[in-house]
């Protein structure tokens, strides 16, 4: 996605026509990942991975306690990001 994000951004800045990518459009994976989230197919695979891990250990640590973790974090909206793209 990286090296996509590049060349789409070389081709705004030199003003070139923005040519289709290995994986399609921005929209056509923007319109398959909104269709997996919306699928039963989504709640499968979350309980498939929570069952497959279930009797993993807990994540080791360094540290002698537990890392506190932040009240709130800045997400990424990949939907947002990608229609910088695609417009």
């Amino acid at each position: 996605m990286t090296r996509r994000a590049a060349q789409i951004y070389t081709a705004l800045a030199h003003d070139w026509p923005i040519s289709e990518g290995a994986f399609g459009s921005w929209r056509s994976v923007l319109e398959e990942d909104a269709a997996y989230r919306a699928s039963e197919r989504l709640e499968r695979d979350r309980e498939y991975w929570l069952a497959r891990f279930a009797d993993h250990p807990e994540a080791a640590s360094l540290g002698e306690r537990a890392q506190r973790t932040s009240r709130s974090f800045l997400r990424a909206d990949p939907y947002r990001f990608c229609l910088l793209f695609v417009f």
